[in-house]
């Protein structure tokens, strides 16, 4: 049964996700490759950098982003059996929505303090914590009916890492004096980083295994984890962008093309495991026995060499269509598994209107692989050569009853 803080507790933890960070970007639901520029280009194309005129400075500050979210459950989910006890309906509901995959999960911070462009140059800083991690779809069998006499539970998959980084990064953006035909003009852009590692942790291998006889119960599980209190690396980022004409664009990034980062601080590798051989079940309870008393565990960290890791490669096509009072824009991104706020590959769609000079209206839609559907919408206010934003976008669902995540967004971009 489910109730009060407790649900409310389930909800935060695998149900919602929240984020404070670029408003422009996220009203548009990520469709953004083509049109960010100054302090926003080196987090989306360094390439739109080159469209700076002159020496004209821009600024973003504060930016921050928060993301909570899971591909099996939420809102509906929440209110359907929050509060309630399960039947066995409810419980074949909740196992079909992790058969087969169990649940994978993802959360992350970012923190962006300071962007500064002035001209095609950039500089801007970054801070990441950011965790992903999967439970078998085992583990919620046994949770929710109960142990089988004579069957034995494996829960595998699980699976986690978690990471703290931050990079500084010096940005770049070029327009060739030559055209192609065909072509307004061309820019290029890169990004170049210098990442500071804090922590990194990667659960390697999880197993655990649980047999329950009619008067046995016997058990065994290990676990390996690798951890590291800092390191350093270095990164590059490569864009490039496209203008047909004033009203089409055409823009082409990779994030992350190359990189590498060596945890060399304090790098331990943890390894733990339990066992509990063929025990009777009576003998435990006639007895009253702790757990120690029955379970054999060990537990042993060892300093290991400095290893090396490195982050995913995405790579975004996107398309725009620019009018004087509205744009409309497409984005797909895909590459490497683990990459982004979401994970998988991604699909974009988003829009702009400004019914008066001050205002900004936007909308989109979009899915990934991971998580599915979302909508999102948005506005923005513009004065006194500033811009603020502010966007909602629903995760996991086009219905706002049925989200499995939530993400808020907020920016502020001044041009100095």
């Amino acid at each position: 049964m489910m109730r009060g803080a407790g649900g409310w507790v389930v909800l935060m933890l695998i149900c919602t996700a929240a984020a404070f960070g670029q408003g422009r970007s996220s009203g548009m639901h990520g469709a953004y490759a083509t049109l960010a520029t100054g302090a926003e280009a080196p987090f989306y194309n360094p390439a739109n950098l080159a469209f700076t005129p002159g020496h004209q400075a821009t600024l973003s500050l504060l930016g921050v982003s928060g993301w909570l979210a899971d591909n099996a459950f939420g809102l509906e989910e929440y209110r359907r059996y929050n509060g309630a006890y399960l039947d066995q309906a409810a419980k074949r509901d909740i196992l079909s929505a992790v058969t087969g995959r169990g649940l994978l999960a993802r959360a992350g911070v970012t923190a962006r303090p300071l962007a500064i462009a002035v001209g095609p140059a950039a500089l801007s800083w970054q801070t990441r914590a950011v965790t992903r991690f999967s439970l078998a779809d085992e583990l919620f069998r046994l949770l929710l009916e109960g142990n089988e006499v004579d069957k034995t539970y494996d829960f595998v998959p699980a699976v986690g890492r978690a990471m703290l980084l931050s990079d500084l990064t010096l940005s770049w953006g070029y327009s060739p004096p030559f055209t192609i035909r065909g072509i307004h003009s061309l820019s290029f852009g890169a990004n170049a980083h210098y990442f500071i590692g804090s922590f990194y942790g990667q659960v390697e291998q999880m197993r655990a295994r649980a047999l329950t006889g009619a008067t046995l119960a016997r058990a065994e599980g290990k676990a390996s984890m690798r951890t590291a209190q800092g390191g350093g690396g270095w990164g590059l980022d490569l864009g490039m962008t496209a203008v047909v004409n004033r009203h089409l664009r055409f823009a082409l990034f990779g994030e992350n093309i190359v990189n590498q980062i060596s945890w060399n601080k304090q790098s331990e590798r943890i390894e733990a495991g339990f066992t509990l051989n063929a025990t009777n079940v009576d003998r435990i309870l006639q007895e009253d026995l702790e757990l120690e008393e029955v379970v054999l565990h060990s537990d042993t960290t060892l300093s290991i060499p400095a290893f090396s890791v490195r982050l995913p490669r995405r790579y975004h096509l996107s398309g725009s269509y620019l009018q004087k009072r509205w744009s409309v824009s497409a984005e797909w991104v895909s590459g490497e598994a683990g990459g982004g706020e979401w994970g998988g590959s991604e699909l974009g769609l988003g829009g702009e209107f400004s019914p008066w000079r001050f205002l900004w209206l936007r909308g989109g839609a979009g899915r990934t692989e991971e998580l599915g559907w979302s909508s999102s919408l948005g506005f923005g206010l513009q004065m006194l050569g500033g811009r603020w934003d502010f966007a909602w976008q629903g995760v996991g669902s086009l219905h706002p009853g049925r989200v499995r995540g939530a993400l808020v967004a907020t920016s502020l971009y001044l041009i100095l």
